[in-house]
């Protein structure tokens, strides 16, 4: 088996070359390599063939070193391809995990003042006297998977079987501090419809079926519309 070589070309586990000095005259001394195994006719050829040898390992060297730069060409670099992909890879799992933890987006319509009440099973709301002598219903929704900030609320009412609509609409621009955020949903409770007495007297409405709707625009996503229909009842 042949004796490995180190970088400099001597075989390892072999005596170190022998190097002798010499003098050209003025110029500076230079060294010539001296190997003990070989006879000293044969010196020069042995050391030129190690120097060719090592000469062209370094040419393979950068050559495939060139090769290996030039795989990344126009296409881009192989690192930035897949430091590219771990991003996609990452925001693709934040994506989902996101997804995976908000709710569906949805609107629940129901009433109250202070808290969010359920409609009961016969969807009645009562038309309330107000202190100045109007008629309103109260509402309360729950909205899911809406942040708060901006977001534009409108209400609306109409008369279920004709599609008039007979309530003044009402619109509010929300943000953290006029909505309260539970976590899984926004509570917003304590809004009105007033009726228009002008397109419908309160006596004609009562006992009649309302269609409620209420849509919430974010300021950069479409707008999201709930939609309850509601039997009016006087309790006064």
């Amino acid at each position: 088996m042949p004796a490995a070589e180190s970088l400099d070309g001597a075989r390892v586990g072999e005596e170190p070359c022998e190097r002798e000095e010499s003098e050209d005259g003025d110029g500076p001394a230079h060294t010539r390599d001296m190997d003990p195994h070989l006879a000293p006719s044969n010196q020069e050829t042995a050391t030129h063939g190690t120097l060719e040898a090592m000469r062209l390992r370094c040419l393979a060297l950068l050559f495939a070193l060139a090769a290996c730069g030039d795989d990344g060409g126009a296409d881009g670099d192989p690192i930035d391809a897949f430091v590219a992909d771990a991003v996609m890879v990452d925001a693709a799992a934040s994506d989902a995990s996101g997804d995976a933890g908000l709710p569906a987006q949805r609107i629940d319509i129901g009433t109250g003042q202070l808290d969010y009440e359920p409609l009961p099973e016969d969807r009645s709301i009562e038309l309330v006297q107000g202190a100045q002598g109007g008629v309103h219903i109260d509402l309360a929704l729950r909205i899911w998977g809406v942040a708060p900030d901006d977001l534009l609320l409108r209400y609306e009412g109409f008369v279920a079987d004709t599609d008039e609509e007979v309530f003044v609409p009402v619109e509010r621009l929300l943000n953290a501090d006029r909505i309260v955020d539970n976590g899984d949903y926004l509570l917003r409770a304590g809004d009105r419809l007033i009726l228009d007495e002008a397109l419908l007297p309160r006596e004609e409405l009562v006992g009649r079926e309302v269609r409620v709707e209420v849509t919430a625009t974010p300021p950069d996503a479409s707008p999201l519309v709930g939609i309850a229909t509601v039997v009016i009842v006087d309790l006064e």
